[in-house]
């Protein structure tokens, strides 16, 4: 059994889980206090292998790229 967790800072975000072809994703979104800036943190995985992505790209920059990759 594999445990994956992710801290995210709930004043200043929250995650979501997304449904981006057959892939469920969990997105934390962080606002940066100092910069005002969001950061997206996705995780999923294809019972072999756990991703990671984090970004300053968009929320849909970020989908489009996930549902690109094979």
């Amino acid at each position: 059994d594999i445990s994956l967790g992710a801290m995210v800072d709930t004043k200043n975000g929250n995650t979501f889980d997304v449904k981006l072809d057959d892939k469920i994703v969990t997105i934390a979104e962080q606002t940066q206090e100092e910069t005002n800036l969001k950061w997206y943190a996705a995780v999923w995985n294809d019972d072999m292998l756990i991703y990671q992505l984090d970004t300053d790209l968009s929320r849909e920059e970020l989908e489009k790229i996930i549902e690109n990759l094979e």
